[in-house]
């Protein structure tokens, strides 16, 4: 039995397959949820710097007389995700690209998913059975089937972010079960997620895998949303940088390292070599996204449905029994691949892909190039 037809027995499988799925999805416990757990997410990463990865420590292996700070502490269980996060490097290391016709999706990388396959299965029941939370051992399934599918699509060797989705989903399952506090919060993101994010970018380099569902100049990103979102939220009040600044290459390179959405400039720049404004449209037309992470950090849900998170649209499924039971009158039952998710940004939607053969357009990409051109922070 393939992996992705595996499911739990006492579980639950629905999925998204349509625009009044969607529409219905919105009104559900699960959607609120999501979108909570993003919320707070942001929230805590408001002014929040980042520190080099590998400065961060395990709470309990440091000297409370050392005075070290106490923002590179982890708690065990966010430690030991970390060390199943990391471990996706190794997997990367001993299975090199191999040589072949064809310059895109490097066949090498179905071995790396083994590997990193094998690395889940071997060390998420320990890592949850050390937690000691009650009965914790029976998701490791849905566990596993999140972050597994965080890195890609091993068939199709392709990413995007519905793959990304899948890892938010990973620390949301988490999260449910109590695995972590509202203090690891920050270290959720700018440890765990950048850790993540640091491996798919080697895995997009090195195997050259296809962006899944990618609308190219009118996406947002080629494989990452949430990168954006987490990075407008740790620059808001922030009123040192300016507007301008992301056309500056030596202030990019300036910021990357504190700054998750300078970052995100910094390798969409290593990868595109045509000017900004021309290979990233989207991204350099969103003037209010600073705007629109203070609204929301600040306690503001009333934008969190547009703003905060993503409306999920085709090639999104929930596994396992975390999910509400009555959430498939919302969905529906079924299975579908993992691909690319559609997102909304304030009152800006992005567009959907659709496969090749599909006539049908929507309205707001009949009209989509007559968006104005502005910058993603304000003056």
């Amino acid at each position: 039995m393939s992996f992705q037809k595996m499911y739990d027995d006492k579980g639950l499988s629905f999925k998204i397959v349509n625009e009044e799925s969607v529409v219905k999805f919105t009104n559900s416990l699960v959607y609120n949820e999501i979108i909570d757990f993003i919320t707070s997410l942001n929230k805590s990463v408001v002014a929040v710097e980042m520190k080099p990865l590998e400065s961060f420590k395990l709470a309990s292996e440091v000297s409370s007389s050392s005075g070290g700070e106490n923002f590179l502490l982890l708690s065990k269980n966010v430690y030991n995700v970390f060390q199943l996060v990391k471990c996706m490097n190794r997997c990367i290391d001993i299975c090199p690209p191999v040589k072949q016709p064809s310059r895109f999706g490097n066949k090498a990388f179905q071995l790396f998913c083994d590997e990193y396959y094998k690395e889940i299965d071997n060390q998420l029941p320990h890592i949850l059975n050390e937690s000691r939370i009650e009965n914790i051992s029976e998701h490791t399934f849905q566990l596993s089937y999140y972050l597994k599918n965080s890195i890609g699509n091993k068939n199709r060797i392709d990413y995007g972010t519905g793959h990304e989705f899948n890892f938010l989903l990973f620390l949301f399952c988490l999260n449910k079960l109590h695995f972590f506090t509202e203090p690891d919060y920050k270290h959720l993101v700018l440890v765990l997620y950048r850790q993540y994010l640091e491996g798919v970018r080697r895995v997009q380099i090195i195997y050259t895998v296809e962006p899944a569902g990618s609308r190219g100049a009118w996406g947002l990103d080629d494989f990452q949303f949430l990168v954006f979102l987490f990075g407008a939220a740790q620059l808001s009040y922030n009123r040192t940088i300016r507007t301008d600044d992301i056309e500056k290459k030596e202030l990019v390179e300036l910021w990357a390292p504190k700054y998750l959405y300078f970052d995100a400039l910094k390798y969409v720049s290593m990868l595109k070599h045509a000017p900004f404004h021309e290979s990233s449209q989207m991204l350099y037309d969103i003037s209010d996204m600073r705007r629109a992470a203070e609204n929301v950090s600040g306690g503001d849900n009333s934008e969190a449905p547009d703003i905060t998170a993503c409306f999920i649209r085709k090639y999104v499924e929930f596994v396992g029994s975390l999910f509400e039971k009555g959430s498939e009158e919302y969905l529906g039952e079924g299975i579908c691949p993992m691909g690319q998710i559609q997102f909304s940004w304030g009152n800006r939607r992005l567009p959907l892909a659709r496969k090749k053969e599909t006539v049908e357009v929507h309205p707001y990409q009949k009209d989509r190039r007559n968006f104005p051109h502005s910058h993603p922070f304000p003056n």
